[in-house]
């Protein structure tokens, strides 16, 4: 997703500069945390229980089950197919 504190990665090749400001959050937690530090953002966790828990699911992620709900939640997300109940 998209981070909406404003994380932003800067890729300079050149006179070529690239800014994504893409992360991953799995279970609730933002892979960026260490190189943010927004400690405001609701996604920011960076205790060793939140260290666990992002590893763990993003070990799920890498599952077939994982795969697809991953592709799921990213089509809802994208506003691509509605939430089923």
């Amino acid at each position: 997703m998209d981070c909406h504190r404003g994380f932003k990665t800067r890729l300079k090749t050149g006179r070529i500069v690239w800014e994504d400001t893409r992360v991953n959050v799995c279970a609730g937690i933002c892979d960026s945390v260490d190189l943010c530090g927004n400690k405001d953002c609701e996604f920011y966790d960076d205790t060793r229980e939140g260290t666990r828990r992002f590893h763990a699911a993003l070990g799920h992620e890498h599952t077939l089950e994982g795969m697809i709900q991953t592709k799921t939640l990213q089509a809802v997300f994208d506003g691509k197919t509605a939430v089923a109940d």
